[in-house]
């Protein structure tokens, strides 16, 4: 592992004339990134080409490495490339990919990037524990940029070690289609409550351009596309999508695909997003990494839409008694149960399901709590 010298460390060794120090000031800063001096006479690694003469500043002998090794950064990601196919102008494009932590040690993103503005991407968290993940999001820019686009999202580490990991995009977006708004969004949605959405579609191309159907989205979702108006090069249409009052709590995040009678790009995705809620709503435990034996304290918040009482919280699994807490006794709108965990023996991941019993609902709201434990 590559250690970074002090700025000032070659400058120090020998005396160096006034008119000559600022030059070699900036030429140490620059060398000071990519050598890493160790103690005299030993072999010093670095990434170019060869200092002349191959020996270091301190006199050991150079060893040369003409490419650096990010195969344990780029092991960690579910996906290392992403196609988006053909979209519409305007569409929203987005794809996740999670990052898992399965080194041993602790995996920080200190900065995602991109190759050209025409794509971007982030991460919902930079630092991860072992056995924890995170979501990658990659997006491209339809609103600016039309026809084949290719690029890269950048991932820099600097934790446990440097390392890139570049994720190639692509996609072609047609100038002729184009959206408005860029997808189906539901935002939040009360559960039972069901909801309805419109998008614009307008072509401009040739005469004859039909939207033939709309596949896609399951039980949950009615999609319909209906004609709004004809030109001698274009058409608009309306897209209306029902969201069923039958879909459970959580997240919504399907893609419908509007099938055209054009022979040499047939198909359009569109994108649905939102948010079923619930009238309490509680979100999952992330532990981390606990070591077998250490206690952790947290804290699980449990909102409503209207005050309520809690009964009991009860841990579904064998290792009830590896977690405790303070049940609030009052009613409420918003509850906050400050718990704790002790880490049983063993390796491994690490699960439990917490059902909570409130007074006059039917049904309990249900939690889970997840980590990894590591053996003391």
């Amino acid at each position: 592992m590559l250690r970074p010298a002090p700025r000032s460390c070659i400058l120090e060794r020998a005396f160096i004339p006034g008119r000559v120090r600022p030059l070699l000031l900036g030429v140490a800063a620059g060398l000071a990134g990519l050598l890493a001096l160790p103690a005299d006479g030993a072999a010093q690694i670095y990434y170019g080409t060869p200092i002349a003469g191959g020996r270091s500043f301190q006199g050991g002998p150079v060893a040369v490495a003409t490419t650096r090794d990010d195969s344990w950064a780029k092991g960690l990601f579910s996906e290392t490339e992403h196609d988006f196919g053909v979209v519409a102008r305007g569409a929203l494009t987005q794809h996740p990919v999670t990052i898992e932590n399965t080194t041993d040690r602790t995996v920080h993103i200190s900065s995602v990037g991109a190759s050209c503005t025409c794509a971007s991407g982030r991460v919902d968290n930079q630092t991860l524990a072992p056995g924890e993940s995170t979501t990658l999001t990659l997006e491209m820019n339809t609103r600016q940029f039309h026809g084949k686009k290719d690029s890269n999202v950048i991932v820099q580490f600097d934790a446990p070690q440097f390392a890139e990991v570049r994720i190639p995009v692509q996609m072609y977006c047609r100038k002729d289609v184009v959206l408005t708004p860029g997808e189906v969004n539901f935002g939040a949605v009360e559960k039972g409550a069901g909801a309805e959405r419109t998008v614009q579609i307008a072509y401009a191309g040739f005469a004859g351009w039909q939207i033939r159907s709309v596949e896609g989205g399951g039980k949950l979702l009615d999609a319909e596309v209906t004609e709004t108006g004809r030109t001698a090069s274009g058409a608009d249409y309306a897209l209306r999508v029902r969201l069923s009052p039958d879909a459970p709590p959580g997240p919504i995040r399907e893609r419908l695909t509007l099938v055209t009678s054009d022979a040499n790009n047939p198909k359009v995705p569109v994108l649905v997003e939102g948010e079923v809620e619930d009238d309490i709503t509680v979100r999952d435990v992330d532990l981390g990494t606990v070591v077998s034996g250490q206690t952790k304290r947290f804290n699980v918040v449990l909102r409503g839409k209207e005050p309520f009482k809690i009964n009991g919280i009860v841990c579904d699994g064998k290792a009830g008694d590896n977690f405790g807490m303070k049940l609030p006794d009052a009613e409420r709108p918003v509850h906050v149960v400050p718990m704790e965990f002790t880490a049983p023996a063993g390796n491994g991941a690490y699960e439990e399901t917490f059902t909570v019993d409130v007074e006059g609902r039917e049904e309990p709201v249900v939690f889970y709590a997840r980590g990894r434990v590591l053996g003391g």
